[in-house]
């Protein structure tokens, strides 16, 4: 059974054009409103390239390029691959905004989590766009968005990856619980390179009919020796943006663990 939820709805497919060729498939990305502004959040490596080129989200079957200032995380010397963070936030200007604005799928920021505290009996959903990568059919593409509903990984699988459950959020990849848009199981597990920028999202209640989500992180990458998915922990994206984007603080959500940590020196 596939998970029914407007929230993944925000989750988009992104496309590239290098040197005026035609648009193809890179991933995926999540577009939330923060007071007025507008984002998109994605995966770095999916904006990486030595070549000028544009990117794009479709729209009504056509593709809207994306327009906007935006902040990307460094990789360390040994390149991209090694990056745990590899995130991306970009402010979007117009016409792109006014262009979405009326499609309902900017993500609310008051369903954010900002404290989540992985503990084993927890559930999560990563949604996504699974489809094969450099594909040019925008209408394929956009209806396979599919959701994926697993459980954390152990503190092993955690070390394997070189990631701490503060930081990131690790689960493993039942390949056998995908669908597509058609109930489908997915053919592949290549098929879930199209993941990465897709949302990683915390289930607060037990209907899978309609579940209770907030957002709670950015999938990053696919260990498929491993059979684990890696998501990056929201709550640094959103600090980068209240930091550039003071204005913008009293709409973005607190970290009850910071909260804490900001009383206790207080006193």
């Amino acid at each position: 059974m596939k998970p029914r939820s407007n929230q993944t709805k925000s989750v988009v497919p992104i496309f590239e054009a290098k040197d005026g060729a035609s648009p193809e498939f890179v991933g995926s990305g999540i577009l939330i409103g923060i007071g007025t502004a507008r984002f998109l959040i994605s995966a770095a490596h999916i904006f990486d390239s030595n070549v000028p080129k544009s990117h794009f989200i479709p729209l009504d079957g056509e593709l809207v390029q994306i327009r906007g200032h935006g902040r990307i995380s460094t990789p360390p010397e040994k390149g991209r691959f090694y990056d745990l963070n590899d995130c991306v936030f970009i402010k979007l200007e117009e016409p792109f905004i006014s262009s979405f604005e009326r499609s309902g799928l900017f993500l609310s920021a008051s369903l954010i989590e900002m404290s989540d505290v992985t503990s084993e009996n927890d559930v999560y959903v990563f949604s996504g766009f699974p489809a094969a990568l450099e594909s040019r059919d925008v209408e394929a593409v956009a209806v396979t968005r599919s959701c994926l509903v697993s459980q954390p990984q152990s503190t092993r699988i955690y070390r394997k990856c070189g990631c701490s459950r503060e930081s990131h959020i690790v689960i493993s990849n039942p390949t056998n619980n995908w669908t597509d848009s058609d109930e489908k199981k997915l053919r592949s597990n290549n098929e879930l390179e199209g993941m990465s920028g897709g949302g990683v999202w915390k289930m607060l209640n037990d209907s899978l009919e309609m579940p209770e989500l907030v957002l709670v992180g950015i999938i990053i990458e696919h260990h498929k020796r491993l059979g684990a998915v890696v998501g990056v922990r929201i709550n640094g994206i959103v600090e980068c943006i209240r930091e550039i984007y003071p204005d913008l603080d009293r709409f973005l959500p607190m970290s009850s663990i910071l909260n804490v940590i900001l009383q206790d020196t207080e006193k």
